[in-house]
């Protein structure tokens, strides 16, 4: 009896104390060992976002939302863009990112309510986004996305990220939802030169 309660002890002790080096393990990574994207280096890790480093905010919302490291990053990355933003695995390279256009009421002028599509609508719910901001942030840096469906009550939030034409926006009970369609900035026709125009006076005199 006391021999197997020893050993019984001993196991107990073992297991707290791996769980121990696992903990300090986390809390203390190695360096060397950067998370997320390979942009994502320990100088962007250890920048201060609002108070906290960009790597200690992700490695809190793994530890106690129980996000995957690729969706805690994502997280990070949209809620401090500036600071965390290449932190982002998804995130395209700099020089790839070509923003354009912003973001309107659908057709019809009005915002609140649900996206709805001329035919079946086709979107992607991106659950880990938590504010409306990065809902629009993550739609505006994806070119397939043409609107997001933004909701948020009693504490649960929604981001649906729209890549089918949104034709009108159907009404939400309760509200607290919002459409916004993306619409493309057009660049202002280029007005001819003015050897151009003389060439095409000359052509019409003629």
């Amino acid at each position: 009896q006391p021999a197997a309660r020893q050993q019984a002890d001993a196991r107990v002790c073992t297991g707290m104390h791996k769980r121990l080096l696992n903990l300090l393990a986390f809390l203390r990574p190695d360096p060397a060992s950067a998370i997320c994207a390979p942009r994502c280096t320990e100088s962007v890790l250890s920048a201060s976002a609002d108070g906290f480093s960009c790597g200690d905010r992700i490695r809190w919302v793994i530890a106690n939302l129980g996000l995957p490291e690729a969706e805690a990053c994502d997280q990070v990355g949209l809620e401090f863009l500036a600071v965390c933003g290449p932190c982002r695995p998804s995130a395209p390279a700099p020089s790839a990112i070509v923003p354009t256009g912003t973001f309107v009421a659908p057709p019809g002028g009005r915002s609140a309510g649900y996206c709805r599509s001329a035919g079946r609508s086709k979107y992607e719910t991106a659950a880990w986004l938590g504010t409306r901001k990065g809902c629009e942030a993550e739609c505006f840096a994806r070119s397939a996305c043409l609107a997001y469906e933004w909701g948020s009550a009693g504490g649960y939030t929604r981001c649906e990220l729209h890549s089918e034409p949104v034709t009108h926006v159907a009404p939400a009970p309760g509200g607290g939802v919002h459409c916004l369609a993306r619409t493309t900035a057009t660049a202002p026709a280029t007005p001819p030169s003015p050897a151009a125009t003389a060439t095409a006076v000359a052509t019409t005199a003629a």
